[in-house]
């Protein structure tokens, strides 16, 4: 007797994280002509906390630099998403990325580190927007950009 249900290999109709970041890594690889480029890499040090954590690295392909914007991790539910990253990417964090803690006590552990939380998609997308358009992220592509430049 099959006690499964008729539609168990059916695919689901949501996108992961991490293929949702993917997507941004392309465009922004896209709007630099690739002299400044977005990768993820898989990470273990942080594995016992979440199945899948990945470093999002802003690089430059020229000169082999790369600096990690930021890490995420999520579990096979693929939400919430948490994020970490330097305390100066995000001045002012909205509190709905909080978990509904205070800014001081999310960052409790973490020396240097802001951690955010995306409960859904749409607070997914919402987080990356304020992350690509700090003061810091802007800051560091143009840096990149500008350093990949003098190879040339």
């Amino acid at each position: 007797m099959d006690l499964w249900p008729e539609d168990v290999n059916q695919p689901l109709e949501i996108k992961s994280p991490y293929s949702i970041i993917l997507e941004q890594c392309k465009l922004l690889g896209d709007k630099t002509a690739n002299i400044v480029e977005a990768k993820v890499q898989k990470l273990k040090q942080y594995s016992q906390y979440k199945d899948f954590v990945y470093g999002f690295y802003l690089v430059s392909p020229i000169t082999n630099y790369k600096y990690r914007l930021f890490t995420f991790f999520f579990n096979i539910e693929m939400y919430p998403v948490e994020f970490r990253m330097d305390e100066e990417i995000i001045p002012d964090i909205p509190p709905e990325f909080s978990n509904g803690s205070s800014t001081e006590s999310v960052k409790v552990g973490f020396v240097g580190k802001t951690t955010l939380f995306a409960e859904n998609k749409e607070m997914l997308f919402k987080l990356l927007k304020i992350i690509f358009n700090s003061e810091k992220t802007k800051k560091i592509i143009s840096a990149i950009y500008e350093m990949s430049h003098e190879y040339f």
